[in-house]
C-alpha cells in the first residue's frame, strides 16, 4: 500500500505526464476524440493504481 506522501508524489507525476500530453497533443492538433481517449485513460490508470 502506498503512503500518503508517495501517493501524493504518484498523483503529481501522472498530472504533469498529463499536462505533457495535454500540450503535445494540442501541438499536433489531434481531434477532439483523442484528447477525450487520453484523459479518459489517464482517469482509469488514476483508478486503477492508487
Amino acid at each position: 500500500m502506498l503512503t500518503l506522501k508517495n501517493k501524493y508524489q504518484h498523483v503529481m507525476s501522472v498530472v504533469q505526464l498529463a499536462s505533457v500530453n495535454g500540450t503535445v497533443a494540442s501541438h499536433l492538433r489531434t481531434h477532439d476524440s483523442m484528447i477525450l481517449l487520453l484523459n479518459a485513460s489517464i482517469l482509469i490508470y488514476l483508478c486503477t493504481h492508487l
